[in-house]
């Protein structure tokens, strides 16, 4: 499996927007990594991406923190995307080996 590494370019005028889109970054880290750690598991097989979506946003877990709500929804679809990304890889790795077994 790779890493994947998102970089965000951005040129501020002002450095308190630089200081905003700081901490924008930092708390969607948070928001990453909670997600992972609650809906990244087992207590998801079976879910679709939509229910978990919606499992996520019935949980208003992210409500108070300071973020645009437009970047907490894309942020939220792509951290579900890449965890049932992660999992159809791991599905697929899986059945390679059984097959390669028998």
């Amino acid at each position: 499996m790779t890493t994947c590494t998102r970089i965000l370019y951005a040129q501020c005028a002002v450095p308190a927007d630089m200081k905003r889109l700081k901490a924008t970054c930092r708390n969607v880290g948070k928001m990453r990594a909670a997600i992972w750690q609650r809906w990244g598991g087992l207590g998801t097989v079976g879910k679709s991406v939509n229910e978990v979506r919606r499992e996520i946003t019935a949980a208003n877990l992210f409500e108070k923190i300071d973020i645009d709500g437009t970047v907490r929804a894309e942020s939220t679809k792509d951290i579900v995307n890449d965890i049932f990304a992660y999992r159809k890889a791991a599905e697929a790795a899986v059945v390679k080996k059984i097959y390669k077994r028998y």
